[in-house]
């Protein structure tokens, strides 16, 4: 087709009538599962693009997705190259269906504005357990699916990686090169995900019949700055550790400078690990080892189960816990190596 396809082109390839067409493109239900998705497919196919003018007069939608990251002090969570690894894979998964994404910071007076817009369903990234926003989102009329969030409410829907297995294979290696006295720099106890690293942590003590001491774990903040001042503190201990796991990639960056600062040689005399495999981890000195976590493909999964539900379908599954890699770079050495 070499002009531009139009709904009675979609419709008449589909064997349908054209106000069937109008009803899968603004997500109205009547229409089959089977049905639906051949049509999606035809549209993909041939390039149709529907009036999103006309469309949102009709369904008083945008067509957009929104994506709401927390705030933190003042300042966008999404500073962290975390969220914009979410973001991309999110986005790229809206194109693919001709929906737009809208970011907005987590405060309850967004959610009213997310409302306004008359968004079709929102990406909630990263929100802390005790965020008074939890709570809006479960019980208000909006479709949400939720990011690096474990939640135990079976009604609702996520995408996160397994943080407690991620950390212990973390610590589990630093073990296996003769590391017995490790520091830990976990984040903030308030979010399930600094609660589930720090559980990984002492989970491969435990394995490993090494003793637990309360002062090598220390509790930041998932930003560089405490990173720092967390491992200023675990290196003034005497003896101090050998080894420090951070709780995410920005803290053990902290760390590094530390270790700088007190003129101590990463990997000789510290090994250091972090967690999230953000791009700047290859571009410290030296490399810094991590667990990858795979941010671009949640932003991607959970904008693919948010459009299965905006298709009146249903996703996969629910709830996908997403594992972890150990990526080893030269940060990571054996002990006194």
């Amino acid at each position: 087709m070499t002009k531009q396809a139009t709904i009675k082109d979609i419709a008449r390839l589909a064997g349908v009538a054209p106000s069937t067409v109008s009803r899968v493109v603004t997500n109205s239900p009547g229409v089959g599962a089977q049905t639906r998705m051949r049509i999606w497919k035809l549209i993909e196919e041939h390039n149709y693009r529907p009036n999103s003018v006309a469309r949102s007069l009709v369904t008083q939608r945008l067509r957009t997705i929104g994506i709401l990251v927390p705030l933190k002090r003042g300042k966008a969570f999404f500073e962290n190259p975390f969220f914009a690894d979410v973001l991309m894979g999110a986005s790229e998964a809206a194109a693919q269906r001709n929906y737009d994404v809208l970011l907005y910071t987590a405060s309850r007076e967004q959610t009213n504005v997310l409302q306004e817009r008359k968004v079709d369903g929102v990406l909630a990234v990263g929100l802390r357990e005790d965020d008074r926003l939890l709570p809006h989102l479960k019980n208000q009329d909006m479709r949400v699916v939720f990011i690096n969030r474990e939640i135990d409410d079976q009604s609702l829907t996520w995408v996160s990686v397994d943080n407690r297995q991620g950390a212990c294979k973390a610590v589990l290696e630093l073990i296996r090169l003769g590391h017995r006295r490790i520091g830990f720099i976990g984040g903030p106890n308030e979010m399930r995900s600094g609660k589930l690293r720090r559980q990984g942590y002492l989970d491969a003590l435990g394995e490993r019949g090494i003793d637990i001491c309360p002062d090598l774990l220390t509790e930041g903040n998932f930003d560089e700055e405490s990173g720092l001042e967390c491992a200023l503190k675990l290196l003034s201990l005497r003896p101090r550790p050998t080894a420090i796991f951070a709780a995410n990639d920005l803290m053990a960056i902290g760390a590094l400078k530390a270790a700088k600062t007190l003129k101590i040689k990463v990997p000789n005399e510290l090994s250091l690990c972090g967690f999230d495999n953000i791009h700047s981890c290859l571009h410290t000195d030296p490399p810094l080892s991590t667990v990858k976590m795979p941010a671009f493909k949640m932003g991607q999964l959970a904008c693919q189960m948010m459009l299965a539900l905006l298709s009146g379908g249903e996703p996969e599954a629910r709830q996908i816990l997403l594992p972890t890699e150990l990526v080893r770079r030269e940060s990571m050495g054996k002990i006194g190596g």
